[in-house]
């Protein structure tokens, strides 16, 4: 049997094929039948006019550009018609019609009509497609018409296959992220739909919780929807104003447009405000760009501009551009503030060996604490606020093809908006050569310790500039620079004006580094690591230390009083420094187990990893290297003191001071246990579980020192309870002492403070704090001595923290990309904005970290930091969920000001969200109530900071 027929048409063969098709039907009469012939046809056979086709044909012949007659004025059909049903195909051969019973379809081009029963003319070109009555009265297999791609569901249809008009009854259709209902639609050629007694809405309920009414409707292609007069219905209740006309753009692609401001009040700087409206526009479907603008009732205005850009599997990032003035005061007596800020972040996809990325964050010093509004909960904008460093990176890398060489570039800065101090790293290079083991042999076997032999080489550029207080200006232990600039003393602006003394402030020059190192094994459970290091840093300035009357500084000259001056010349040409180290370390593990063998411990394993090493530097800062120019200060006590004063101007790069022969020593643990599985059916008979990750304990001991020799001694430890509480302890040990005395004038008398009591100076003392020898320099001065036993403990930090959360496993990102529901566009801005997503599918969720911090410099009043942190959501209902954020300060007994509370209500098609942070800098408040789906954005009601204003768009 043949269940589909194909025919290609035109209106002058008609009678031909309908000659062909009356021959075929008396050879094969079974031709036109379904394959189940057992299936009754009266079953499923049905009147038209019975099920209203014959009153859409008399409704819709009148209406105004719905004539089906273009079929006679010579247009033809353009292609091929594919059409077939379940049940049978019946062909009227005199009246040139076809009917179709049961699941027909038809395919004409782009347009697909699927429904019970179908009607073709092939004289008009005129399909009919309704759905039928089952024998309980309920309709089935009603009309889902397609054209390109756009489905409507329908009541009963009639479109001409020729002139691509289409008449529709009772029509529902998805148009864009909407869905529209109407009692009548007409449909022209151009894809344009006029729609009666119109639903607009976008809440995908049969009976949506909201929509606009409006009694005529034009959908223009897939651009826009226009609307004549029309109502909101809330619950079906009309609001009782309308207005006189609607346009709701909408598009596969992004459309550019305007943006309704929000509206609220700051009472107490800036007054009433409309902000962040303006115009969005769609460049391409790579870029857009929005222009967004606020203004304040007291004379404060902004500018933000914003661009996000994307390439698919290239790259993506963000471009944030933003100016305020801030006006506050009456007239005469008006402040002015104007700040700028700008933000731009670029992150390539992994594609060949280039790569560039992009992270800036800068901007004038008060923008964040003064611009910057906290919107809904956001932490990010709090800590925005609070946070006073920020950074920036510009940086390309590549590796040379073919060669194992690679090189990098970065444009660095980093300002703190506290202190004004800017930093710019204009650029940064870098090139390396990979590690290379010279020793190895073809076969490329480790067999021998010297094949193990490996070094590599890489060489660093820096031109660094910055605006902080000039070196030239710093005070030398008390001698200050006489022939310093006059704004060396001072922060300078980034500007034009200030280009020289930047300039001159600048640290340029070039490192090379050269590491080696090799290892073996020794007596088969220790192994042997050696290290040798040289660096060597260019430079294109070096600096000479001259006295008063000109002569050069030199330790045989005596010592300087303080108070004296030096001078400082500078000689430009190449100059270079160098350092090299090296060292021997020496490790192995030792294990010990201890058997129980209980019902579920069957054993507890201890593992103790020793470390040990050697190493060596030389003192740099003699004067036979030159890289240092030696000073002789004589203090008010008359004691001299060396200081080595740097000949180059480099925050780093520069040889290190004082000769170093250093044992440094450590000792890690862990303890861990051997369980039995629960069940006998487990896949593992055993679980190893860490009882504690670490305990370690380090220091050094310097040989070639003079005093000072060990250096303080380092315990931390770190552990996990229950697999859930993360416990973190660190702690720091002086092993000498600290002596108290009392201060001397230059009579040798005790020196009187303003408050009238004796001047106390505390210092180090080169005695271990568990000796009993209590001799100092000071003498009868000493007022006290601190340290006993095994030394000072100088900081300590307890962290215990845990997460609880039932589903804890499944994180936010993946959960959306798995999501059906989510549009791409809603999962990227999910992606984008975390912070505003709520996961109504957890039950609750709670953080909670705890942090104690012990601080104590000899006889300093210790310092004490207690804060009890924690956040998390609870799921109240379904719909109903409440998240917060706050914390305790033991010390201040109080609350900490970052409190926020947020409320989040899922309406179905709409969202509520309310957030309230109660004390602090920063109090203030949101009320949010808006429509989910993008395109009626605008629709939405807010309240915001004080007394603010609300209304409807």
């Amino acid at each position: 049997m043949c269940k589909n027929v194909n025919f290609l048409i035109k209106s002058k063969q008609v009678l031909r094929f309908c000659c062909i098709f009356l021959l075929l039907g008396c050879l094969f009469p079974g031709i036109y039948t379904a394959s189940s012939a057992q299936i009754r046809r009266d079953s499923v056979r049905v009147s038209p006019r019975a099920n209203g086709l014959d009153s859409l044909r008399r409704d819709t012949s009148q209406a105004q550009g719905a004539q089906m007659d273009s079929a006679r004025q010579g247009r033809e059909i353009e292609t091929s018609v594919n059409y077939n049903a379940r049940d049978s195909i019946v062909l009227d051969v005199d009246g040139k019609i076809a009917r179709l019973y049961g699941d027909a379809k038809i395919d004409y081009g782009d347009i697909s009509v699927a429904a019970a029963y179908i009607e073709i003319n092939w004289d008009t070109g005129i399909v009919d497609a309704i759905g039928v009555k089952d024998t309980t009265g309920k309709v089935i297999g009603s009309p889902v018409f397609t054209d390109g791609g756009q489905k409507y569901e329908t009541e009963r249809i009639r479109y001409n296959m020729t002139s691509k008009k289409a008449v529709i009854g009772g029509v529902i259709t998805t148009q864009g992220e909407g869905f529209m209902q109407g009692d009548r639609v007409f449909k022209d050629p151009y894809d344009n739909l006029y729609v009666r007694g119109a639903i607009y809405t976008t809440c995908n309920l049969k009976k949506p919780h909201f929509h606009i009414f409006a009694r005529k409707i034009k959908v223009v292609g897939n651009r826009q929807i226009v609307s004549g007069p029309f109502n909101f219905y809330l619950n079906n209740i009309p609001l009782p104003v309308g207005l006189p006309f609607g346009f709701f753009p909408y598009s596969q692609t992004r459309k550019s447009g305007i943006i309704v401001p929000t509206y609220g009040e700051e009472p107490q700087n800036r007054g009433f405000f409309l902000r962040q409206g303006g115009y969005y526009w769609a460049m391409s479907e790579y870029a857009d760009m929005s222009f967004l603008g606020e203004i304040f009732s007291r004379g404060g205005w902004g500018l933000n501009v914003r661009s996000n850009y994307a390439r698919k599997y290239r790259y993506n990032g963000n471009v944030d551009v933003r100016f305020n003035r801030q006006s506050i005061g009456d007239e005469g007596f008006k402040s002015i503030t104007d700040a700028f800020w700008i933000s731009w972040s670029h992150s390539p996809f992994s594609r060949g060996t280039g790569r560039f990325s992009a992270s800036v964050n800068a901007g004038t010093t008060n923008y964040n604490s003064r611009f910057v509004v906290p919107v809904q909960g956001i932490q990010s904008d709090i800590s925005r606020r609070i946070s006073p460093t920020f950074n920036s990176n510009i940086s390309y890398s590549n590796a040379v093809r073919g060669l194992p060489i690679t090189y990098s570039m970065n444009l660095r800065h980093d300002m703190n908006t506290t202190t004004g101090i800017m930093n710019l790293s204009l650029p940064e290079f870098n090139v390396s050569l990979n590690r290379i083991y010279p020793l190895k042999g073809k076969s490329g076997g480790g067999r021998y310790f010297w094949q193990t032999l490996n070094f590599n080489y890489q060489v660093d550029g820096f031109n660094r500039l910055t605006n902080s207080v000039s070196r030239e200006a710093t005070s030398i232990q008390a001698l200050p620079i006489l022939n310093a600039s006059t704004t060396a003393g001072d922060t300078l602006e980034f500007n034009l004006a200030n280009a020289g003394a930047l300039w001159q402030r600048a640290e340029r020059g070039m490192r090379h580094t050269i590491p080696v190192s090799m290892t073996m094994k020794l007596l088969k459970y220790f192994s042997l690591n050696y290290s040798f290091n040289y660096s060597e840093t260019w430079y294109p300035r070096k600096l000479s230390f001259f006295d008063a009357r000109g002569q050069l500084i030199a330790p045989s000259l005596g010592g300087f009083r303080q108070g004296d001056g030096i001078r400082v010349d500078t000689s430009r040409g190449f100059n270079r420094s160098y350092q090299y180290s090296t060292g021997v370390n020496l490790t192995t593990n030792v294990y010990g187990t201890y058997f129980i063998r209980g019902k579920r411990v069957e054993a507890i394993r201890h593992r103790l990893v020793p470390n040990v090493g050697l190493s060596y530097q030389p003192d740099f800062a003699r004067n036979s290297f030159g890289f240092y120019q030696t000073v002789v200060v004589q203090d008010s006590s008359g004691r001299f003191t060396s200081v080595p004063l740097a000949r180059f101007q480099a925050s780093n790069g520069l040889p290190g001071t004082g000769r170093s022969g250093s044992i440094s020593f450590s000792l890690s643990n862990t303890l861990e246990a051997k369980l039995r599985a629960k069940s006998d059916t487990a896949k593992k008979q055993f679980e190893k579980v860490n009882i504690l990750d670490n305990l370690g304990i380090s220091s050094s001991y310097n040989l070639a020192a003079d005093s000072f020799n060990l250096a303080p001694v380092s315990i931390s430890a770190r552990t996990r309870l229950f697999k859930k509480v993360d416990i973190n302890f660190t702690s720091t040990l002086d092993p000498y002492k600290t002596i108290e005395y009392f201060a001397l004038d230059s009579s040798g008398r005790q020196r009187i403070g303003f408050d009238g009591q004796p001047v106390l100076i505390q210092r180090r003392a080169s005695q271990y704090a568990w000796s009993r020898e209590n001799r100092f320099a000071e003498g009868g001065n000493i007022s006290r001595v601190s340290g006993v036993n095994l030394g000072q403990l100088t900081n300590l930090n307890l962290s215990i923290s845990t997460s609880l959360n039932p589903k804890a496993n499944k994180k936010t990102a993946e959960k959306v990309d798995k999501s059906k529901d989510a549009t791409e566009s809603q999962k990227q801005a999910i992606k984008a904005n975390p912070n505003l997503y709520v996961d109504f599918d957890i039950p609750w969720d709670l953080n909670v970290a705890y942090n104690f911090n012990y601080i104590k410099n000899g006889f300093q009043t210790s310092r004490v930091i207690q804060t009890l942190t924690f956040n998390g959501e609870v799921k109240i209902t379904d719909k109903w969920r409440v998240g917060f954020n706050s914390g305790y300060d033991f010390e201040r007994k109080n609350i900490i000001n970052t409190t926020q509370f947020n409320i989040f209500r899922d309406l179905h098609c709409w969202d509520m969200a309310i957030t309230w942070s109660p004390f602090g800098q920063f109090q203030f408040y949101s009320f949010d109530l808006k429509v989910k789906a993008s395109i009626l954005q605008d629709l939405k009601l807010s309240r915001r900071g004080g007394p603010a204003r609300s209304g409807v768009f």
